[in-house]
């Protein structure tokens, strides 16, 4: 490629890029891309968003551990288990 010209590279590299976007955007595997000096995510795909129940707008920006906080396992954890009050006697 080095001896193309400039904007034949260009083109390359901006269809390449656009690839991996779509590809990225329509997967059906969840997906994030954090920044590794900050652990911020940058952003998430729309499968991720589905099977955390979070918007993309709420996760960008915020860092990863965020997913994994004590408070937000407990507050899943209750919502998917059936309360014991709920139990027949």
């Amino acid at each position: 490629m080095s001896g193309e010209p400039a904007a034949i590279r260009e083109t390359a590299l901006r269809r390449g890029l656009q690839l991996h976007q779509t590809v990225f955007e329509r997967s059906s595997l969840g997906q994030l891309v954090v920044d590794i000096s900050t652990f911020r995510i940058k952003v998430a795909n729309q499968a991720f968003c589905a099977m955390t129940g979070f918007a993309a707008g709420d996760l960008v920006g915020r860092e990863l551990a965020v997913l994994f906080s004590a408070d937000r396992a407990d507050a899943d954890l209750r919502g998917q288990c059936p309360s014991t009050n709920s139990l027949p006697r």
